[in-house]
């Protein structure tokens, strides 16, 4: 039987057992535990190198340092994509200037994934797509005040803008563009994905890569999985809230530049504590 990924690849601790009378036990870390370890659950890494010396294994962390971080954060469809289009376009120059983003300069554009790759230790500008469900959706190692608050606290400059869309607009936006449909089949679902232009900054439209690798018939067991997910946030009026909230704390024990972006139908950036206000005043 093929394992379902090389043993080379697994991220392993192993350990003896107990002995009676024994104060101390050995424990053997791999290098791709460590790596997992010193990278996956700390952001202010930019790199790290495992180096083997007589004495053991010898990590060495490089780290990162940004000189301007704008961060556009949401929810699964709800336009992070869109908006960045917008913003870069002539069209969007007011509004990019509220969100602290010059589309003249040059910029490193990226999400929170490619974040947990090993990446250059000092950055300039840089651009990040963060989906805000991440706790949500991957547990609570990816809770806000673990690696994004590391990476907040690696830049010099700060702005987080923030978009906002009520539960009847994103299960829309979901239910048409994330959700293949019965009678369409994959080449169906691309095009009908495809021509939403959301095209996110790998060059992907979000599941699709994935229903490439995974093949369309194979898509059932994870995919299906995080659709009812979200169906179902998008479905809670007070579950969604109770997301937002939990992400607008966090935000206001970050310290940084925080506004919310609205569509309605024209985009407009308001302070995060003018729209906390204007929130508890619709409820």
């Amino acid at each position: 039987m093929t394992p379902a990924w090389p043993l080379s690849e697994a991220s392993l601790v192993l350990w003896p057992a107990r002995r009676k009378g024994q104060a101390k036990q050995a424990f053997y870390f791999s290098q791709q535990l460590l790596q997992q370890y010193m990278k996956g659950l700390r952001q202010d890494f930019a790199s790290i190198e495992i180096h083997r010396t007589e004495d053991g294994l010898l990590v060495v962390a490089h780290k990162r340092r940004i000189a301007n971080l704008v961060i556009l954060a949401g929810l699964p469809a709800i336009g992070k994509s869109t908006l960045l289009q917008y913003l870069r376009s002539g069209e969007g120059s007011d509004l990019a200037q509220q969100l602290g983003f010059d589309a003249g300069i040059t910029w490193h554009f990226t999400n929170y994934a490619s974040m947990l790759k090993p990446t250059a230790a000092n950055l300039e500008n840089v651009f990040l797509q963060y989906n805000i469900s991440a706790p949500l959706t991957h547990g609570p190692l990816h809770r806000y005040e673990f690696g994004l608050r590391d990476l907040i606290g690696t830049a010099d400059k700060v702005t987080i803008a923030t978009i906002w869309a009520d539960a009847k607009t994103l299960l829309e936006r979901y239910s048409k563009e994330r959700i293949p449909k019965a009678d369409e089949g994959e080449a169906g679902y691309k095009k009908r994905r495809l021509s939403t232009k959301e095209t996110d900054i790998s060059g992907g439209r979000g599941s699709i890569s994935l229903l490439a690798r995974l093949g369309w018939h194979r898509r059932s067991s994870h995919m299906k999985k995080k659709e009812e997910r979200f169906l179902s946030l998008y479905s809670d009026r007070h579950a969604l809230l109770a997301l937002y909230s939990g992400w607008f704390t966090f935000l206001q024990s970050s310290n940084c530049r925080c506004k919310v972006v609205t569509q309605s139908p024209n985009y407009e950036a308001v302070d995060l504590l003018q729209w906390q206000e204007k929130l508890k005043s619709n409820t």
